[in-house]
């Protein structure tokens, strides 16, 4: 097809065909025509990655006069570590910014402070600096319209803060600040770190009674230290429609079976157990199957009274953190790495 041709197409097409596109060829349609680089800049631009120091520095040369482009983006994911002052990005011209990821960020006050109050849907932060707590804070309860907050690090907040929030991860200091003042809203807790029993208690206490649909928890190891564990999180939270638990014994997970007094679970539908192999066991046998330690359709019969709606108990070695020990922290589609169409 021709150049002509192509420019010709209908806008619902060409969006289509930019939507399904990799960074290269929107790249390659941003070269046929004014109207083809428009429809490219809208996907080039909505979600970026910036790693290096140098990227963050060409993006803000290039938004600086581009109102309509910074109004593209909707998610930035930054990975930079050491930031430096030069470096500094003003997401005030990021009219339509979302969704905001910071990852390895020694100095980030700045950038939050340039962001405007009530803004943001979702906010991301990992391994940032520990002076980062009292700025973090004060960022929170100036956007208020966020529905899912990642943090590992403590904040103080007030009652007020987060009124809209759903989705919640980081320590558990931090659930405790957040929870009691929204649990009736919340939907999915994740807790990072490893809860003992008083720990525990007070997760439980700061939910209970709530609607919370999904928690992702790393319990203490010990078969009779976990199974009771399991029982107060079902007696704590019976609307529980999905439970991940994370570090597991294999031990702790055998033992289920042998159990007499099952947890009862009257809305769950999904149970994840992500087991820790030891070390030699990685090494002899890196696709070993997890099934050997439980008979999952053995531990779903004995369940069939305590957790009637259970229909999908699986065993894996991935990491119960969505955002901390895996990669979804950042777009996986290969448009978005702050190499956009000029």
């Amino acid at each position: 097809m021709d150049p002509i041709s192509r420019c010709a197409l209908p806008n619902e097409v060409l969006g289509l065909i930019a939507e399904n596109s990799s960074r290269s060829s929107l790249l390659a349609l941003a070269l046929v025509s004014k109207r083809c680089r428009t429809e490219a800049n809208r996907w080039l631009y909505r979600s970026i990655l910036l790693a290096v120091p140098h990227k963050m520095i060409a993006l803000a040369h290039i938004v600086q006069n581009d109102a309509v482009r910074a109004a593209l983006v909707q998610t930035i994911c930054l990975d930079l570590h050491p930031l430096t002052p030069e470096a500094i990005l003003d997401l005030s011209v990021f009219t339509n910014l979302r969704h905001l990821h910071i990852k390895a960020m020694a100095h980030p006050y700045k950038l939050l402070a340039s962001l405007p109050d009530d803004q943001l849907y979702s906010f991301q932060s990992a391994y940032c600096w520990r002076r980062f707590e009292i700025h973090l804070g004060k960022f929170l309860g100036r956007q208020r319209h966020l529905t899912n907050v990642s943090v590992d690090l403590s904040c103080k907040l007030q009652s007020q803060d987060l009124p809209e929030v759903k989705v919640l991860e980081g320590p558990l200091s931090f659930i405790l600040e957040v929870a009691p003042y929204h649990s009736n809203q919340l939907d999915e807790v994740t807790v990072l770190g490893t809860l003992d029993h008083p720990a525990s208690q007070l997760l439980l206490t700061a939910l209970a009674g709530s609607g919370v649909k999904t928690l992702r928890v790393t319990l203490e190891d010990g078969p009779e230290c976990f199974g009771a564990a399991l029982r107060r999180i079902g007696e704590a939270l019976p609307s529980l429609c999905a439970l991940i638990l994370g570090d597991v014994a294999p031990a702790d997970l055998a033992a289920l079976v042998l159990t007499t007094a099952y947890p009862s679970f009257p809305n769950l539908r999904n149970l994840t157990f992500c087991v820790e192999l030891p070390e030699n066991s990685k090494a002899a046998a890196p696709s070993l199957n997890l099934i050997s330690f439980v008979d999952v359709a053995t531990l779903r019969n004995l369940w069939a009274n305590s957790a009637p709606r259970l229909d999908d108990i699986r065993v894996t070695t991935e990491s119960i953190y969505w955002t901390h020990d895996n990669e979804s922290l950042y777009p996986t589609n290969d448009r978005n790495n702050g190499e956009s169409a000029t």
